[in-house]
């Protein structure tokens, strides 16, 4: 299963200044993450998507809930995923997060999330 994740710049750039608050270089998240740094580049720059456990792994890292993470641009999230298992989904924390967080929306930011793209190859 390839679950990758698109995400607008505002993600990205929270990555980047979170990553920097905490005195982390892009080489330090790599690592962590198991990739190289020019490859965590591209993916903090929007060159490359996120797959799904990079996003749970950098949470992590950066001391931050994935749905804290995501709340800024909920509708703009896109997943380019092919078909997988909602039961198994629902079983990861980072899911569970990401869906409380949206739960916990007002009407007007549930009314912008609803625009979430969901794209399967």
């Amino acid at each position: 299963m390839s679950d990758e994740l698109v995400l607008d710049k505002s993600v990205l750039e929270k990555i980047k200044q979170l990553r920097k608050k905490k005195r982390l270089t892009q080489k330090d998240i790599a690592d962590e993450l198991g990739i190289s740094q020019s490859y965590f580049t591209k993916i903090e720059k929007g060159d490359h998507p996120l797959k799904l456990w990079m996003i749970e792994r950098i949470s992590k890292i950066l001391e931050i809930t994935i749905g804290r993470l995501l709340e800024s641009s909920t509708s703009n999230v896109v997943f380019n995923t092919s078909p997988i298992d909602i039961q198994d989904l629902e079983q990861k924390d980072w899911f569970q997060d990401f869906k409380n967080s949206i739960n916990n929306q007002s009407s007007e930011e549930k009314e912008e999330g609803s625009e979430m793209a969901f794209v399967c190859e």
